[in-house]
C-alpha cells in the first residue's frame, strides 16, 4: 500500500542539524533505509518540508518510517494512504457497485 508522508522540520532543529552537518547524513541514511518511490522538498506552513511516496507491504512498517523523523529531527509527520491511477480505477468500480446496491 502506498502512503504519502509529509515531514515538517521545525526551524530550530533544522538549522542546528544543517549547521552541525548531521541533517544531510541523517537524510541520506533515511532515504537509503526506507527507499521511497519519490521525494519532494518544499515549504509547509513556514517550515522545511519533505514529501515522500512510500510503498509498504504492511502497516507495521510505519514506525520504522516515522520514528527516525521524530527522533532525529523532532519533525511533524503526517501519513495518508494514496492511490495510483490503476488503484483509483479499481476503486471507482467498487464505488459504482456500492451505489448500485444502495438504489
Amino acid at each position: 500500500m502506498r502512503f504519502l508522508i509529509e515531514v515538517r522540520i521545525p526551524t530550530e532543529e533544522g538549522n542546528a542539524a544543517l549547521k552541525d552537518g548531521s541533517l544531510i547524513k541523517q537524510h541520506q541514511k533515511y532515504l537509503n533505509d526506507v527507499k521511497p518511490e519519490a521525494v519532494y522538498y518544499t515549504l509547509a506552513n513556514g517550515k522545511r518540508a519533505i514529501y515522500l511516496v512510500i510503498d509498504i507491504e504492511s502497516p507495521d512498517r510505519l514506525p520504522e518510517i516515522t520514528e527516525p523523523l521524530w527522533q532525529d529531527l523532532n519533525a511533524e509527520v503526517y501519513v495518508a494512504p494514496v492511490m495510483t491511477p490503476e488503484d483509483f480505477e479499481k476503486a471507482i468500480a467498487r464505488i459504482q457497485k456500492i451505489i448500485e446496491a444502495r438504489k
